[in-house]
Order: C-alpha cells, then structure tokens, then sequence
C-alpha cells in the first residue's frame, strides 16, 4: 500500500470522520428498506428504490473501499433485503414520505459537516463531496414528488402591509 507518512497522521482523523458518517448512513438503509417494504403507492415505492437505495448501497460501497484503504474498521452493513410481515396499516406513505424527507435534510448538514472536517485528504473531501451533490439531486426529486403528492406542508403566506 502506497500511503505516504502525512495520510498516517491524519488516519485517527479519518477513522472519526468514517465513523461519525457511517453509523447514521447505515441505520438510514435500514430504514428505507423497511419503508420500502410498507409503502402503498407504486410511484413511491420507485422513488424509494430508484433513487433512495440505488444511491445509498453506491455510497455505502464507496465509502467501504476508503476504509480498506486506510484500514478502518467499518461497521457491519445492513442486510441486503429486508421482509417483515405485519400490518401495513402502520406506516402511511405520508408518515414515511416525510421521515425520508426529514432524514435527507438530516444528511445534507451531516455531510457538509464532513466535509469541512476532511480538509488534510482532497480525495476524501471530493468524495462527501460528490455525495453531498448526489444527496441534492435526490432532495431535489423529493421536493418535487412531496409537492405534487401534498405531502410537504407549506407555510401559509401572509399580506404584506
């Protein structure tokens, strides 16, 4: 392995910034399998999967190979499908629309946050980078699908006088 003697220095650095990012990534694709598991509408169970996991297992595999790299230790991963049998009546597609929602928002500020902590190692900064523009565009398509369902509560507007 070619690491010069600077990356050494920073490697307790990273392996705070891997652990800080991965424990909430990880129970975040939990969640969204189990919602993806009790969702009613076809169109947000192809949100849920097209955009949501594709995105996530992606990362999650990216985020895998630059801890082989430096050699830290990742938590274990989620399983790859989740089935639980129960009544569906649980969760809404509202109520899960909106802890996505929420959950995304979440995740903008968690990975701007590790960006600003990587500031030793470009290529790691470049990669919650590139994460961050990826978790965008996905809050992007989430907005427009909640507006469009009536599931993003919009502050009423008021007359200026």
């Amino acid at each position: 392995m070619n690491i010069v003697i600077f990356d050494y220095a920073i490697i307790p650095l990273l392996y705070s910034v891997f652990l800080y990012f991965s424990k909430p990534f990880i129970n975040f694709i939990l969640r969204i399998q189990v919602y993806f598991n009790y969702a009613h509408d076809t169109d947000f169970k192809l949100m849920i999967k097209n955009i949501g996991l594709s995105m996530l297992e992606a990362q999650a595999a990216e985020l895998e190979k630059q801890c082989e790299l430096y050699g830290i230790p990742m938590p274990s991963r989620p399983p790859k499908n989740v089935t639980l049998h129960g009544d569906s009546i649980i969760f809404s597609d509202e109520y899960m629309f909106r802890q996505i929602f929420e959950g995304c928002q979440h995740f903008l500020q968690h990975i701007a946050r590790c960006i600003s902590t990587a500031v030793h190692n470009d290529a790691l900064r470049e990669i919650f980078y590139k994460f961050f523009k990826d978790e965008m565009t996905i809050f992007n398509n989430i907005c427009k699908y909640g507006k469009t369902k009536g599931y993003l509560h919009v502050a009423p507007t008021y007359k200026a006088t």
